[in-house]
């Protein structure tokens, strides 16, 4: 019997397939996985999964009306799911089977597949198949899909009902049916299969958690979840997606889990997002159902406006970036944090201050930039937030304050609201240890503690927070950033605000922070840019002209 499973394992390994880093351990694991004695591939269950598709008809496009021909991509991670079996029990080994590729790669209409398939041949009494997205219209587009494979395939048009809440497969008492966030209710299910679409889009962990929990009387459950990659960070689909990479990585502990199955399509960090090649590692599905031509289209309108190149690299290259707007790059801004700070070393010396102090639910920080470091400007930043609020805004904000104040990060303020006399001694407490030259401030906050810092000598000056100061900071932060000209110590603090934050963009070209999501904080981002902005000020020989000295300002 044949077994296309190592088969694609062994290809990709000799570098006959391209793949990028992540497939790669993917194919080891498996390789690894064939010497093991307590699970074994069960060829007989992969070709089942295999000559069911072929049974399937295409609906659409220019496979219109041809049978369903599993890639050889694909007969691995379906191979794998489906034929990896445990010695003892015989049962499946995977529970979540993730997979993360770019979009028009065929994951629609693959998803559709595997839950007809989960309705007729998985053997599970009274199976429960839900495509289940955050939006229950969302989750209806795999659904229809599938009712649209029934209708276009002799074979499963005699066996199954399609209605307008379900596909019903009465001699199994079997049923498929869309789930969403917003459905009316989520109690009372039994799922025995899960299909996530965009897992990357989901903001809570609350509708995997019902479906896992319903999930409990099976006995060979699967959650089957195929997503592009996003912009949050912070999402159930990134702690996901970072559990599944050490999974895959034989040097982590987690490599042990043996229910999740992984399959990251993407490029090697640092590949030419231009090169046909890293499109071909990112694109297990290139030249069958996408085609080069339709890449390239995309990537020369990219190359010439940065605010499609985030897109570009989200959709078409699997990489996961900081915000819609292309700003900041996450693999740039890690770069610049790879070394730690060294806080003694620049005791005494000069530097600029940036100060965002708290509205409502912000926290409060303040930045110091070093520019006479060498041979990149060093950053040093302090956060505070109110003791008693910490695990409120842990949970609106769906970030680890609580381990922050644990580790150091941020410093737990006394009672409920923020103490501005807390804040403004620590500030003296700083100027005292460094020579601040200015410290910068939005003029239109603090005014008290302003006052007292600057009666003590301490120079304060009001920066403004629209374009033509802002414009020049974060241009100077993003030029930095690519050169690797300056080093924040990876503070998670200020890497979670570099990950929210976003930039609106005027007529003349000049950006300024925007915050569309008010859970997703920035302040540290904002307080490096007023530092940053009264260097500009104060060395202007270091830096490029702002664009409205160069162009003015235009007016509508």
């Amino acid at each position: 019997m044949t077994d296309p499973v190592t088969d694609y394992a062994l290809a990709v390994l000799d570098g006959v397939i391209p793949a990028g880093p992540y497939v790669i351990w993917a194919c080891e694991r498996h390789m690894m996985d064939m010497r093991r004695d307590d699970i074994y591939l069960d060829l007989a269950a992969v070709q089942l999964r295999v000559n069911f598709f072929k049974l399937l008809r295409h609906y659409k496009g220019e496979f219109y009306g041809r049978s369903f021909e599993l890639a050889a991509w694909q007969m691995f991670r379906i191979g794998s799911v489906f034929g990896w079996k445990r010695s003892e029990t015989k049962r499946r080994r995977y529970r979540v089977a993730y997979t993360e590729i770019p979009r028009k790669n065929g994951k629609t209409t693959e998803m559709a597949g595997v839950g007809l398939a989960g309705m007729l041949v998985d053997g599970e009494p009274g199976a429960e198949v839900y495509a289940v997205a955050t939006k229950k219209d969302q989750a209806k587009i795999v659904w229809g899909d599938a009712k649209e494979m029934i209708r276009a395939t002799p074979a499963l048009s005699s066996r199954l009902r399609s209605y307008q809440t379900a596909i019903v497969y009465a001699k199994a008492a079997a049923k498929f049916a869309p789930l969403g966030r917003d459905s009316q209710t989520l109690d009372g299910l039994n799922p025995s299969l899960g299909l996530y679409d965009e897992f990357h889009a989901w903001r809570d962990r609350e509708l995997r958690g019902k479906i896992r929990q319903g999930m409990g009387a099976r006995r060979e459950p699967l959650e089957w979840i195929v997503t592009t990659a996003g912009t949050d960070s912070e999402s159930p689909c990134y702690e996901l997606r970072e559990h599944a990479l050490n999974v895959l990585d034989p040097e982590q502990p987690d490599f042990v889990d043996d229910s999740l199955f992984a399959y990251i399509a993407c490029p090697f960090e640092g590949d030419d997002p231009g090169d046909v090649a890293t499109w071909a590692r990112a694109n297990p599905n290139l030249g069958i159902g996408k085609s080069v031509q339709s890449i390239q289209e995309l990537w020369d309108v990219a190359k010439m406006m940065p605010s499609e190149l985030n897109d570009f690299l989200i959709y078409q290259l699997n990489i996961w970036t900081n915000s819609a707007e292309g700003w900041l790059p996450l693999d740039a801004w890690k770069a610049c944090g790879a070394a730690p700070v060294d806080a003694a070393s620049l005791v005494g010396q000069r530097c600029y201050a940036g100060l965002d102090l708290a509205q409502v639910n912000d926290l409060s920080a303040l930045v110091l930039v070093f520019p006479d470091a060498a041979p990149e400007w060093q950053v040093l930043s302090f956060f505070w937030c109110p003791q008693e609020d910490i695990r409120r805004r842990s949970k609106l904000d769906k970030v680890p304050y609580d381990r922050w104040a644990r580790d150091g990060y941020i410093t737990a303020t006394p009672g409920n609201a923020t103490d501005y006399a807390f804040i403004e001694n620590t500030i003296r407490e700083v100027c005292a240890r460094y020579d601040v030259v200015e410290l910068l401030y939005d003029r239109w906050s603090a005014h008290q503690m302003i006052g007292n810092l600057s009666a003590e000598g301490i120079n304060c000056v009001g920066y403004g927070q629209g374009y033509k100061d802002q414009s020049p900071a974060l241009k100077e932060l993003e030029r930095r950033l690519i050169s690797q000209t300056i080093n924040h110590g990876g503070h998670p603090i200020l890497r979670w605000n570099a990950s929210n934050a976003q930039v609106v963009r005027d007529p003349a070209g000049g950006i300024k922070l925007s915050k569309k999501d008010p859970r997703k904080r920035i302040d540290g981002i904002a307080a490096l840019s007023n530092a940053i902005g009264g260097i500009i000020l104060n060395r202007p020989d270091e830096n490029g002209p702002s664009i409205y000295e160069t162009q003015g300002i235009t007016i509508l």
